[in-house]
Formats: C-alpha cells, sequence, structure tokens
C-alpha cells in the first residue's frame, strides 16, 4: 500500500473556514463546479453531526487536497457510509486518499465500526477494491444520471 507524503498533513479541519474551503473542494472535484467563492458557500452540516468523522489532507501551503466523510447509518451505528472521499486530480496516485480512507476508517472502529459501506462511481471502484471493499451488485442512480456502485468492507476480527 501507498503512503502518503511525509509533508501531507491529515486531521480534522479546525474552523469553520476550513469546512467550508473543504465543500468548495467537494464540489469541484466530485461535481466539476466552477470554484465558488467561499463567501457564497456554507459548512455542510453533514460534518457538523455528532459522531461524524470528517478528514481533510492538506499540503504544506494549507490546500486541502483530499478528504472523507464517516458517519454511522440510522439503522444501525455500527456501520459507518464513507462519502465525500474525494482527492483532488493533481494529487491522485501519490497514496493520499488511501491514507486519508485508512485514517477515516481507523476511528470510526475506535467509534465501534463493523462495517462500511459506499457508493462509489465506476472510475473509483479499483481504488475502493484495493483498499477491500466488494461490490454488492446493487447501484444507485443520482439526479444527473450517473450509476455509482454499492460497495462494502467488513472489519476484520470483529
Amino acid at each position: 500500500m501507498n503512503n502518503a507524503p511525509s509533508n501531507i498533513d491529515i486531521r480534522n479541519p479546525k474552523s469553520d473556514g476550513e469546512l467550508i474551503a473543504l465543500r468548495a473542494m467537494r464540489r469541484q472535484e466530485l461535481l466539476g463546479e466552477i470554484p465558488t467563492p467561499n463567501s457564497q458557500l456554507h459548512v455542510d452540516p453533514k460534518d457538523l453531526v455528532e459522531g461524524a468523522i470528517t478528514l481533510a489532507a492538506y499540503d504544506p501551503d494549507g490546500t486541502i487536497v483530499s478528504t472523507v466523510r464517516l458517519m454511522s447509518i440510522e439503522e444501525d451505528d455500527s456501520v459507518y457510509e464513507i462519502n465525500r472521499m474525494v482527492t483532488r486530480e493533481s494529487y491522485r496516485g501519490r497514496g493520499i486518499g488511501t491514507t486519508v480512507l485508512t485514517e477515516g476508517e481507523k476511528r470510526a472502529i475506535a467509534q465501534g465500526a463493523r462495517a462500511f459501506v459506499l457508493d462509489s462511481r465506476r472510475d473509483a471502484r479499483a481504488f475502493y477494491a484495493r483498499a477491500g471493499y466488494w461490490p454488492t451488485g446493487r447501484t444507485s442512480v443520482l439526479e444527473n444520471g450517473d450509476v455509482n456502485h454499492i460497495m462494502v468492507k467488513e472489519v476484520k476480527g470483529q
């Protein structure tokens, strides 16, 4: 497994400003939006839910280069949904996303996670497969018509 470069800082965002910058990065990378001025955005309320794990990877100049959010699902608090996982395209292939995902999983396991579930874009399925996720054969269709593939992973030794 690749490890992120040592000059990448992986941590929880420390302020509303960082959470807003995180949301802007997600929107740009996941939705292909033209960057929106941070002054026109607000904090994603799901990042503030008690028990939610929101992580970001920062390069040395403070730019957010990768992020993930994990939350327990309503039906079973030992199952965590992984969403908003994204790494800036120019930083992919360096192990940063893998390290962010692994750190998020570790924190969720410390909170009682026994399994993980996620919706994966087609182009990200191999990334998640390398991290131990497998496809369920189920899909979800987004409002824009894109099809995501539902993948799961059980925590070993539980």
